[in-house]
């Protein structure tokens, strides 16, 4: 197997960094399944945008970032916006202005126990969660340093782990 030598600049890192690639036709059947399926990725982990993916509009006047933690959350966000996008939208517009309101407990709240916290590149952050449905959720952690929330589950059923 003949392996080529293939850089990219990483901007998180500030530096170049090399990785191992070999040719698709060197691969066996199930391992050219799996790259098709991954397809072209980014040194940092996450896949590129892509034509006629969502874009999120930047935040402006005092809101707050939202973003993605894992691709499983952006996948069933998009199942989410589908079955009800007006309280999907609702709930996007509330965690924009305040991540961490506490004047609905009905609708949105930190969760307690082992799931008070969340880790995120290396920092423990609050976790909460917002009911944007009778059984949908959004879970997401809030990075006050950043003004970033990211969104760990997001999706039209209930999480299991809470049941």
């Amino acid at each position: 197997m003949t392996f080529l030598l293939t850089s990219e600049y990483v901007p998180k890192y500030g530096r170049w960094v090399s990785s191992p690639t070999v040719a698709l036709s060197e691969l066996s059947k199930n391992s050219k399944r799996v790259a098709e399926t991954l397809g072209p990725r980014r040194g940092d982990g996450a896949v590129s945008p892509e034509r006629g993916d969502d874009v999120a509009p930047p935040p402006v006047d005092g809101e707050w970032r939202l973003r993605f933690a894992t691709n499983e959350a952006a996948k069933k966000r998009g199942e989410l916006g589908a079955e009800t996008p007006g309280n999907t939208r609702r709930c996007f517009e509330a965690l924009r202005g305040d991540p961490a309101s506490r004047s609905d407990p009905d609708r949105q709240h930190r969760l307690r126990g082992r799931l008070s916290t969340g880790n995120h590149g290396g920092r423990d952050c609050p976790q909460w969660e917002h009911a944007v449905t009778a059984g949908g959720r959004v879970r997401h952690l809030v990075d006050e340093a950043r003004r970033t929330v990211y969104f760990v589950y997001a999706s039209p059923r209930h999480p299991k782990d809470t049941e």
